[in-house]
């Protein structure tokens, strides 16, 4: 059981570093050339991203220590991220 869950916790912050890097480095370039937005839009839009994502993990950890713990956390938010990024694997019309 012990491992399962180690290896659930560690998969869960493998993927989550992967999508927050990944997206922070190509989102100012796609929205400049992409979505045609003035590049100061589109940088300030990417830095209030960055600033919320790890705003929200002060947010999370808090919650984590106060009410839940932090596997209970980890399920919660995992289950979040699931339902709310899932419709878009599917949404993508590749061509």
């Amino acid at each position: 059981m012990i491992v399962y869950v180690f290896c659930v916790v560690v998969g869960n912050e493998m993927a989550e570093r992967m999508a927050y890097f990944g997206l922070s480095v190509n989102m100012v370039a796609f929205m400049f050339y992409v979505m045609h937005r003035p590049f100061t839009s589109s940088s300030n839009a990417v830095n209030n991203f960055l600033g919320i994502s790890q705003a929200s993990s002060v947010l999370g950890g808090f919650l984590a220590d106060a009410y839940l713990g932090r596997y209970w956390t980890i399920a919660i938010f995992t289950t979040i991220y699931l339902a709310v990024t899932t419709p878009f694997l599917f949404s993508w019309n590749i061509t």
